[in-house]
């Protein structure tokens, strides 16, 4: 993962940050989407659409979504990342 280009959603930038700098893969973000994704709770969600799209483009690498959206997972997500 080298950088994003997202629109009509918000990520968070800690998550986003931590992964350029980890140098996830494009799959292992699209699978932990849900960590980076911070729109209300009444906003559409959209990550089930990307990992959707991405496995109809990418049959030979399948994947699902592993985070849901939450606060929870992503206090996790940074705590791991600081030890």
């Amino acid at each position: 993962m080298t950088g994003f280009n997202v629109l009509g959603m918000r990520l968070r930038q800690a998550v986003c940050e931590n992964w350029i700098l980890d140098g996830v893969s494009v799959t292992s973000a699209l699978e932990h989407l849900g960590e980076a994704v911070f729109d209300p709770e009444l906003f559409s969600k959209h990550e089930n659409a990307i990992v959707t799209a991405w496995n109809e483009a990418n049959p030979a690498q399948r994947i699902t979504l592993k985070k849901k959206r939450g606060l929870y997972g992503v206090f996790q997500f940074l705590n791991l990342q600081k030890a």
